[in-house]
């Protein structure tokens, strides 16, 4: 796992209002409401402009998009040898 890229969107997501006990790299951080449907646009302007890369979308319909494990993938896929 890209550490860096793990480290950047648990951030944006505490800014959303914080993580509740028991938040793991798996929980699907839509389902628990941390990003609820008003605000997940924000959040998806907040991951492009963050990591300079372009959610398509097949990649916001993806189960991926819903979990840190699967977002650190995700945008370590799109942005392969840049640097944070």
């Amino acid at each position: 796992m890209n550490e860096p890229i793990r480290q950047r969107i648990l951030a944006l997501l505490q800014r959303k209002g914080g993580l509740p006990p028991g938040f793991t790299d798996d929980t699907d951080y839509i389902d628990e409401g941390i990003v609820d449907s008003l605000a997940i646009v924000k959040f998806i302007v907040d991951l492009e402009k963050a990591f300079d890369i372009e959610l398509t979308d097949e990649d916001i319909e993806s189960p991926a998009f819903r979990t840190v494990a699967g977002l650190t993938a995700l945008v370590g896929g799109k942005r392969p040898n840049a640097p944070l």
